[in-house]
This record gives C-alpha cells, sequence and structure tokens, in this order.
C-alpha cells in the first residue's frame, strides 16, 4: 500500500488521534465578534427606516387633512358658510359633519370635527380601528396611537384659523 492513498490523505486532512466534536473557543469568539460588527453598523440603518417610515405617515395623514379641509370649505361655500364661525347642528352640515365647529371656512380646533373629516384618526388611544389619536389643546396634537403622553416625540400640530390668517399644520418629525 503506498503512503499516497486515499486513507492516509484522508487521515491528515481530519488530523490523525484528534477527536473534532464541536468548536473550539477560539472560533466561537470569532463568529461572536463579528456578529457584534454586524449588529453594530447594521442596527442604526434599521432605525433609521424605523423613522422615516412615521415621517411619512405623518406627511400622510397631513395630506388627507388637507384634502377633507379643502372638501369641507368647498361644502361650506356653496351653503354660502364660508365666513365666519359656523356651530354644531346646522342644518346646512348635518348631513355630512354633525356637531362639527369651522372657523371661516376650516375645522375650528374641535376633537369631532376633526375625526369626522380625516380618517384614520381617533379621539383615544382605545380605538383600535384609528391608527393616530387627538389631544385637543390650544393646538391639536395628532399622534400616533403608540405614543405615550407626554413623551410624543413626533406629530402634527393643527393650529386651527385664527383672525385672517389661515390654518396651519405643522410636522413634528421623528428622530
Amino acid at each position: 500500500m503506498p503512503w499516497f492513498d486515499g486513507v492516509f490523505i484522508l487521515n491528515i486532512i481530519k488530523g490523525i488521534g484528534m477527536k473534532s466534536k464541536g468548536f473550539t473557543i477560539i472560533e466561537l469568539v470569532v463568529v461572536i465578534v463579528i456578529l457584534g460588527i454586524l449588529a453594530v453598523t447594521a442596527a442604526p440603518r434599521f432605525i433609521t427606516l424605523q423613522g422615516d417610515a412615521k415621517n411619512a405617515a405623518l406627511e400622510g395623514v397631513k395630506s388627507a387633512m388637507e384634502g377633507s379641509f379643502a372638501m369641507a370649505y368647498g361644502k361650506l361655500a356653496i351653503a354660502g358658510l364660508e365666513k365666519g364661525y359656523v356651530l354644531p347642528l346646522n342644518p346646512a352640515i348635518d348631513d355630512w359633519c354633525q356637531f362639527c365647529m369651522f372657523i371661516n371656512g376650516y375645522p375650528a380646533n374641535n376633537t369631532n370635527t376633526l375625526i369626522t373629516l380625516v380618517d384614520g384618526v381617533g379621539n383615544s388611544r382605545v380605538e383600535p380601528e384609528s391608527d393616530f389619536y387627538i389631544w385637543p389643546s390650544t393646538s391639536a396634537i395628532i399622534a400616533f396611537r403608540d405614543a405615550k403622553a407626554p413623551f410624543v416625540n413626533c406629530y402634527l400640530k393643527y393650529n386651527p384659523p385664527e383672525d385672517n390668517k389661515p390654518y396651519k399644520i405643522d410636522i413634528i418629525p421623528c428622530e
């Protein structure tokens, strides 16, 4: 039997007399270090994507609000109610926005008005069908349903029209 036959070479490759039953501690440490480096470099990218997604959702809600406000203004203008105050239970608007309040044709800072006009916005965090909810104050804060007050870091701020100033919707972006 020659010294270079297959069995001899196989024994050299396997390591004669060594029992291979697992990984050495050095191999495990190297793998853990590599995984740690990958995690440190990849984690910030995923965190940034979540913030970008929430900011895009806020942009979408802002656009939905502007569109619904424009339609409401048009309906009020047709009824001749685009100037001054329109209070709840007005027969001219009861068929499409009962219990709503408007100032100069645009929504007042009224939770019921905003909920009626904008789909996906609710008045409480316990409403499962709403993705956003409203905190009424001098300016309505429209935040993600999973946000916990007062630690909201990204939201929409709705300032209703005052005097001769139009309404304003500000986006406070997620970080």
